[in-house]
């Protein structure tokens, strides 16, 4: 077994001198995905790229087209399916057994439903099938409008909103629904293509649940990208979803479950900076806006990796920002990965959720929407269409710790085999590894820096080795060890550690 330690904020080091953190740039690749059917348009939306469990060169990407910016398709347009077949560096649109008005061929799985409106799928390793998620909930006038015939409704009064005298009418969460438009549903799949929607379903998770946080409906819409996964290390399924904190403040809300039926309250994530979130509609370009988290487990480790699109109007601040935690519930933002600019009073660039690992395993691949909504113009003053972009970046490569001449220390278990993924910044550049025990700080014999072999050039995963020539490190009676490591011109991304 094994693990990855990644590194975003010193604090995670029980020891650092001259360390700063630093990081690999994104590069920009290829467009994979356009608008190719008559049922598509620039208001597609909530991309989830999927890596198919037992090949890593089959990528599914699931998204929502809509015609057009009109309620019935953004609510519930339609869900569609695209596959990658080289690793996610090309993909293709497949003609599935749904067939349009037109009776042509197409690549939608289903439509309809308004789980359609932000469907997002995972592989549960545990039942070892595939889930899916989505859903919004409405009020009776919008969901009359897409042709929801239930009768049954309830009265809800917003106590949230400055104005509390705002009442809903709207569709009782635990109920059946034609169009599944009350809560979040969650599907199932035994190969990611064919989902099969029980007409006798109802929300596991509903906008009217006592500990949901919307501050401007008073219930949650769930009007924003879902994401939801296992993580194996924490063995919990996680669930992010879009909370309204005040008119033009949006941020993430989440909830865990150990078995996908009973599930914590919904509670608000706490990031680093604290939103600014100011009620004051006079003032509403001034708050932070996350405008949904693209959150996954980050791959062979504990922690959890972010990619929300993140926009401020007063700070003129726009584009795909770097967050990362140790729980799923404290976040670091740590940067900005790609700038955006304003359109419509939204950012022009969405973050596709989810995250690829190349076939040699040597790169990350994430992907992004842009030209959303139309933002971009030709020379004509046209929409140019939207378009998914490929970006590439080196395994672990998002952050690391970086040094002209300093050194860190981190505490791990017992270990059999050490890797590190680093780069030298010059051909003088080096790097050593000592190993000392917790307790003491001593040095291990044998496992000095002296004993260590320099580590230079640029390397994804070199295993360490000392003089002693041991292969095996596992017979420490230790159970704590400190890891040194000394950077000369310098960067370590990662260390992985067998044990």
């Amino acid at each position: 077994m094994s693990f990855t330690e990644v590194f975003y904020n010193l604090n995670q080091l029980n020891f650092h001198q001259n360390i700063s953190i630093g990081g690999d740039e994104l590069k920009k690749e290829n467009i994979v995905l356009t608008n190719s059917k008559y049922y598509e348009s620039n208001c597609n939306a909530y991309y989830t790229v999927l890596q198919h469990p037992s090949n890593k060169n089959i990528i599914y990407m699931y998204y929502r087209s809509s015609a057009c910016a009109s309620n019935i398709e953004l609510i519930t347009g339609r869900t569609c399916l695209a596959i990658s077949h080289d690793g996610g560096i090309t993909f293709s649109k497949p003609d599935l057994n749904f067939k349009s008005v037109c009776q042509e061929k197409t690549n939608i799985l289903f439509d309809g439903y308004g789980i359609n409106h932000n469907f997002s799928a995972f592989y549960d390793p545990i039942n070892q099938d595939f889930k899916g998620v989505g859903g919004t909930h409405l009020d009776s006038s919008t969901s009359q409008l897409i042709g929801e015939t239930t009768k049954y409704k309830s009265i809800y009064t917003n106590k949230e909103s400055n104005d509390r005298n705002i009442e809903f009418e709207i569709i009782p969460g635990k109920i059946k629904t034609e169009k599944k438009i009350n809560g979040l549903f969650l599907l199932n799949s035994s190969d990611g293509i064919k989902w099969n929607i029980d007409p006798d379903i109802i929300p596991f998770i509903d906008g009217t649940s006592h500990s949901q946080i919307d501050r401007v409906w008073g219930y949650s819409k769930f009007d924003g990208g879902i994401s939801v996964f296992y993580h194996p290390m924490l063995k919990r399924y996680f669930l992010y979803c879009r909370s309204n904190t005040a008119c033009n403040a949006r941020n993430i809300q989440m909830s865990t479950s150990l078995d996908l039926k009973k599930w914590d309250s919904l509670r608000l994530v706490n990031i680093t900076p604290k939103p600014i979130v100011i009620s004051d509609l006079n003032k509403r370009g001034h708050n932070d806006n996350y405008y949904y988290g693209n959150i996954i487990p980050y791959p062979n480790s504990k922690y959890f990796i972010g990619f929300p699109p993140y926009y401020n109007w007063r700070c003129w601040k726009n584009g795909i920002y770097l967050m990362m935690s140790r729980d799923g519930y404290s976040w670091k933002r740590i940067k900005q990965l790609i700038k955006g600019f304003f359109f419509n009073e939204r950012n022009s660039i969405h973050s596709v959720n989810g995250m690829i690992e190349s076939s040699d395993n040597t790169q990350f691949y994430i992907y992004m929407h842009e030209n959303f909504w139309g933002s971009h113009k030709n020379e004509e003053n046209e929409e140019n269409d939207l378009q998914v972009c490929r970006y590439s970046i080196r395994r672990d490569g998002f952050t690391s710790l970086k040094s002209l001449d300093g050194e860190f220390a981190v505490k791990i278990d017992n270990l059999k085999h050490l890797y590190l993924n680093y780069r030298t910044l010059s051909s003088d550049g080096s790097i050593k590894v000592e190993l000392r025990r917790f307790e003491s700080n001593l040095v291990i014999s044998g496992y000095s820096y002296d004993d260590c072999l320099v580590l230079t050039g640029d390397q994804i995963k070199h295993k360490v080795t000392w003089s002693s020539n041991l292969e095996e490190l596992s017979a420490f009676e230790e159970k704590d060890i400190l890891v040194y490591v000394k950077l000369i011109k310098a960067e370590v991304f990662s260390l992985t550690i067998d044990y």
